[in-house]
């Protein structure tokens, strides 16, 4: 099996995006609802759309922030580690940076569930906000060599808690949503048994990616 490493992020919204003007931008940019008459009806669903904005914000690179990222790999899942900082992110990507470079050297296959697009761009765009340097090997989301991601072989009917409990392993102990509420000890716990048990998946199934296979694998 070529090198490669299994990584999990954790995410929070921006604070820095936390003004009155910010807020302020982004009710001005929710349209009015036409099939509400009412203004006050009209005011309470703009007031719930600016709601579900505040809780995806850390769903995007553009708005959150990273808080927490898991490193493993496929045979040595339980040697896994987590870097955790969710006050200074700039700090916690350095980190990341440096661990790429000191304990994962060398060209590697990144690993994950649903990182060809969230993980890898997000990591990937969050360090360029912070001029944090990434490996050239680093790949980009469609990187059909450098990426393993399990939803290429599962497609994307399913949540991993859904394949974890498909595959018979325990299922995730809250849900995405739960875990922005985590105080940071309990978030670097939560992150250290996603990317544990990705890292389990990958262990059942890599021989179904080729990005993953050495030259004595191609022969086997």
């Amino acid at each position: 099996m070529k090198a490669h490493l299994v990584i999990d992020i954790e995410t929070r919204g921006d604070p820095r995006l936390d003004t009155p003007k910010y807020w302020q931008r982004v009710m001005d940019e929710i349209p009015d609802n036409k099939s509400i008459k009412d203004p006050l009806k009209q005011q309470a669903w703009k007031g719930q759309k600016l709601e579900d904005h505040k809780t995806s914000m850390a769903l995007r690179a553009t708005t959150g922030r990273v808080a927490a990222i898991g490193l493993a790999e496929i045979h040595d899942p339980y040697a896994a580690e987590v870097l955790c900082d969710v006050d200074d992110e700039g700090a916690l990507l350095k980190e990341f940076g440096d661990a790429l470079v000191e304990r994962y050297p060398g060209r590697r296959v990144v690993c994950g569930f649903y990182c060809r697009d969230f993980d890898i761009p997000f990591l990937t765009a969050r360090c360029g906000i912070h001029g944090v340097s990434l490996p050239r090997w680093w790949p980009f989301m469609r990187d059909w060599k450098g990426v393993a991601d399990l939803t290429d072989i599962f497609g994307r009917n399913g949540k991993l808690d859904d394949w974890l409990l498909a595959f018979g392993m325990e299922g995730k102990p809250c849900t995405g949503a739960e875990s922005l509420l985590l105080d940071p000890e309990e978030l670097a716990d939560y992150c250290l048994q996603d990317v544990r048990s990705m890292a389990q998946l990958f262990e059942r199934v890599w021989e179904r990616f080729p990005s993953l296979w050495s030259k004595k694998d191609r022969t086997a």
